[in-house]
């Protein structure tokens, strides 16, 4: 920390980098800041490195035109500058004046820089309470009061490129403000609030499928904004695999089973060894085998556990183990669909411990291929209706009705193709379910495929046939690649797909229905392509991948601060 290298204070500097908390007579206003690195950043002016400039912070409103930058440079000035800047402030100050207890978020975005050092660029959330009704003076000039002139100290105005550790310091004596800073070792007693969290994720599945993938997410999220995350899961499993190449620690372990012990042991070794705050579940037989990992180790790490099926808890499984899993030694569920945390409190789960987090996916990687290539492997060309479908071949999944649909459709449109995209035990049973309806040659199956975002670019519609679904993420995909999407009306789909609106919803296990959304949506591509559009922006504001991980977050804080303050602890756990 006592060089100005970018690398070295990125490798230092946790994110959220920073909480800026001011106090004025009438509100407190907290300011959390991050870096993201390499994301585009609008209506956020350049920071011209000749004047040396060791911290800035750019406030936004909702017009990009409206931006305010404050500005500490070497000479020791703080001027407030930035195109629209009476504009920004005459806005803000009619909008955020309130009652008491009135909380107000401003979102900001800008670019980080020591000396000639560009960290990143950063996006904020400023929050606003309001301590007393009708202040005063506005909450902007509180803010700009900060802004006058100071002698900078000795350490400061000897050298052109102030270090990390000088700045920190520099800033809290300066301005009435308290800088508290995640990093650790950054300075002394910053850390309590914004400390990371160190959290345990276990996960026992040795394929690669939709909850493998939220798993890799969250954990690769969560180590993105400085938390200490690691995953625990079967050695050379595909989760293991994928983690490794992203740099997450990984610690493997057998996880034959349920009721593996030898397993449990070492997860529990594990666990004394790394100190978890947190021990998240995201299977089934992670569920048994982390309670009993923790069995008598007292109130840390706290329990949580992450439910993707829409069925109920009682389907599978020994009945009395699934009693005692499911009622002891666990502090929050996490569902990934408000149908789920519904089936929960259906099977006796208590509606306080379960919060909603859906699952979320980042953009699709560009396309390896074009859609042409692609179309030439099925060897179609341009004008021929292609229809797919992603996910394994599995019973629940309802490839079988798709395939029957696509027979219904062979008189309307005997040009129409379907790929199905991903592997499984029902593959020779679908090729002669194909074969006897007489459409062999008109389904593809090509099986699991990496670059899902050039086969989604040569589809023209997206059929999800499942008979359940937690949400679907795969759904998720195929939305943000632009295509317009016919899905069951079953599970947590219908938080994703509505009617009409960001899509096409059918009964399940109807392949009449289902061939008729698809004539339809062939019939008409206007409306296909409005459905399409609409779909592509619910699913890029509501269902990303770092919105999945904030949500996460926002639980593990809550169950800590719970833990912290003796409440909602299981007794048993604690006995």
């Amino acid at each position: 920390l006592d060089s100005i290298d970018g690398d070295l204070l990125r490798q230092h500097l946790a994110d959220p980098l920073a909480l800026v908390v001011w106090r004025s007579p009438c509100a407190t206003v907290r300011h959390q800041t991050s870096i993201i690195e390499g994301a585009e950043v609008s209506a956020c002016c350049n920071l011209p490195c000749s004047q040396g400039i060791i911290a800035a912070q750019c406030f936004e409103q909702s017009s990009p035109e409206l931006h305010l930058h404050r500005v500490v440079t070497k000479q020791g000035k703080v001027p407030w500058s930035g195109t629209g800047c009476d504009s920004w402030r005459e806005q803000l100050d009619s909008t955020q004046r309130g009652s008491t207890g009135q909380r107000i978020q401003v979102r900001g975005c800008g670019r980080l820089q020591f000396g000639a050092v560009v960290i990143g660029v950063w996006q904020s959330t400023q929050s606003v309470e309001y301590e007393q009704a009708n202040p005063p003076s506005s909450i902007t000039d509180q803010l700009c009061r900060t802004g006058h002139q100071f002698p900078l100290p000795p350490p400061l105005s000897k050298r052109s490129a102030p270090t990390a550790r000088e700045v920190v310091p520099f800033l809290e004596s300066r301005f009435s403000v308290t800088l508290i800073c995640a990093a650790r070792g950054l300075h002394g007693g910053s850390r309590a609030l914004m400390e990371p969290i160190r959290s345990l994720h276990l996960n026992t599945a040795r394929s690669w499928r939709g909850g493998e993938r939220q798993t890799l997410l969250l954990v690769e999220g969560l180590r993105q904004i400085g938390h200490d995350a690691a995953i625990v899961c079967p050695p050379k499993s595909p989760l293991a695999q994928r983690a490794l190449e992203a740099s997450i620690p990984v610690h493997q372990i057998p996880l034959r089973g349920e009721l593996d012990l030898s397993s449990a042991i070492r997860l529990r070794q594990l666990i004394q060894r790394f100190h978890p705050q947190i021990l998240q579940l995201h299977t089934a037989h992670s569920h048994t085998i982390g309670l009993l990992a923790r069995l008598g180790l007292g109130l840390h790490p706290g329990v949580i556990v992450q439910r993707r099926v829409d069925f109920s808890i009682h389907r599978s499984g020994t009945p009395v183990l699934t009693d005692l899993k499911y009622q002891h030694g666990v502090q929050r569920y996490v569902a990934i669909s408000r149908k789920i945390a519904a089936v929960l409190e259906q099977d006796g789960i208590k509606q306080d411990l379960t919060r909603v987090v859906h699952s979320g996916v980042p953009p699709l990687a560009d396309p390896l291929r074009s859609a042409a290539q692609v179309r030439d492997q099925l060897q179609l060309d341009a004008s021929t209706p292609l229809l797919g479908s992603v996910g394994a071949l599995q019973q629940h999944k309802g490839h079988v009705h798709l395939v029957q649909a696509m027979a219904q459709l062979r008189d309307r449109h005997p040009r129409a193709h379907l790929v199905l995209i991903g592997d499984g035990k029902l593959d020779k049973s679908l090729r002669d379910s194909a074969r006897k309806l007489g459409i062999e040659e008109r389904v593809h199956r090509v099986g699991f495929q990496e670059d899902v975002a050039s086969w989604l670019s040569a589809l023209d519609l997206y059929i999800h046939p499942s008979l359940e679904e937690g949400l679907g993420t795969s759904i998720l995909d195929a939305l943000g690649a632009g295509r317009t999407v016919i899905a069951s009306d079953v599970g947590g789909i219908p938080e994703v797909i509505e009617d009409g609106v960001t899509g096409r919803l059918v009964a399940a296990a109807n392949p009449a229905l289902l061939a008729e959304a698809i004539d339809q949506m062939l019939d008409d591509p206007t409306t296909a392509a409005r459905l399409a559009e609409a779909g592509k922006q619910r699913a890029t504001s509501q269902f990303s991948a770092e919105a999945m991980v904030e949500g996460n977050i926002r639980v593990h804080r809550e169950l800590l601060e719970e833990l912290h303050s003796g409440e909602s602890v299981d007794e048993d756990v604690t006995r």
